[in-house]
């Protein structure tokens, strides 16, 4: 079955299909600074939707900002409806749309663990 950004329980797909791919991993963990990371990470992407790469390598050590990205996937749709918001808030502008948003969790997402590998 394939799901989409913005059909019912995509996020939470994406959160099981995350715990799938690392059990090893264990229970997602947000920090203060990890958070403030995330938020710099997505709102670059969603400015330029090419820059995963460039976003990721501004980060340093991306393992913060991921767990804090795996936190609001977890969290299901209220979460990332959340930090959408905060992002909004922090970085100005409209706020995105939880699809966008979890889509773009998962691209950065999947750039880190590319490079963990």
């Amino acid at each position: 079955m394939v799901i989409r950004p913005g059909q019912g329980g995509y996020i939470e797909a994406l959160a099981e299909w995350e715990a799938d791919q690392h059990p090893d991993r264990g229970e997602a963990v947000s920090t203060a600074s990890g958070r403030a990371q995330a938020m710099a990470v997505v709102h670059s992407v969603a400015e330029e939707r090419d820059n995963v790469v460039d976003a990721v390598d501004a980060l340093g050590d991306p393992e913060p900002g991921a767990e804090a990205l795996r936190h609001v996937l977890v969290g299901g749709t209220p979460s990332v409806e959340a930090f959408a918001g905060e992002l909004a808030d922090a970085e100005g502008g409209e706020v995105l749309p939880s699809h966008t948003t979890t889509s773009i969790i998962g691209e950065v997402l999947a750039e880190i663990d590319k490079r963990s590998d």
